[in-house]
């Protein structure tokens, strides 16, 4: 068991170890990745959808543009984060503990890189959580996730600023990675957010929790 003291430290070298891996993925195997998500359209998880919140890809991450796409065909309304304060201009310095924001967008383009390492970002005006219409899901970027729902991120900490205050408004949150950056587990502290469901090239899955809650979260995938 790890102390609180040693969790940073730890989380710290996982990344160390993890982001080497996925910088060496070939642009063959990102494109199947982003077919495969795409195939997870079909899940009923992802059926009658009003609003998704999806990310742009970067550093290697898994692109969901193409599971966006048929999620927007199927009539949901796509969303894009933003670090606020940027107001979707040039770059900006930004204020430690920035809040990420929702910008509601038509497609994934125009962006600007304005965000953090260069991360692109929608441009126009951010939205009140609680104006989105639900049902709604956030696909979220994980450097690793674990079985139990656990998530390693890039350790911004936006996320975890975010995803507290879409739960309460009732939001499915699913984390997304690379299917070998699952992991039995992972060092977590007191402010790191859970995901409901994991999403990887492999397929979508509830996480692994007590028995009830696997069984009833197991039958909402079944066509």
């Amino acid at each position: 068991m790890q102390s609180g003291d040693d969790k940073p430290a730890a989380k710290a070298s996982l990344r160390h170890r993890l982001r080497p891996r996925r910088r060496a993925l070939g642009p063959d195997a990102l494109l199947d990745t982003a077919a495969r998500l795409a195939a997870s359209a079909d899940e009923r998880l992802f059926a009658g959808l009003a609003s998704v919140a999806g990310f742009v890809a970067h550093d290697n991450e898994p692109d969901p543009r193409l599971l966006l796409k048929r999620l927007v065909e199927a009539g949901a309304g796509l969303l894009l984060p933003r670090v606020a304060g940027a107001g979707g201009g040039p770059l900006l310095p930004r204020v430690a503990g920035a809040e990420l924001e929702l910008v509601r967008v038509a497609a994934l383009e125009p962006l600007v890189h304005s965000g953090p390492g260069g991360i692109a970002e929608p441009i126009g005006p951010a939205l009140a959580l609680g104006a989105i219409a639900l049902p709604a899901l956030v696909l979220v970027p994980a450097l690793a996730l674990a079985r139990d729902g656990r998530r390693l991120g890039r350790g911004g900490g936006h996320y975890d600023r975010l995803l507290p205050r879409l739960r309460a408004l009732g939001w499915i949150i699913v984390g997304v990675c690379h299917e070998a950056e699952i992991q039995p587990d992972l060092p977590t502290e007191a402010h790191d957010q859970r995901v409901d469901y994991l999403l990887t090239e492999a397929g979508l899955r509830p996480v692994l929790s007590d028995p009830l809650r696997l069984a009833s979260r197991s039958g909402e995938l079944r066509h």
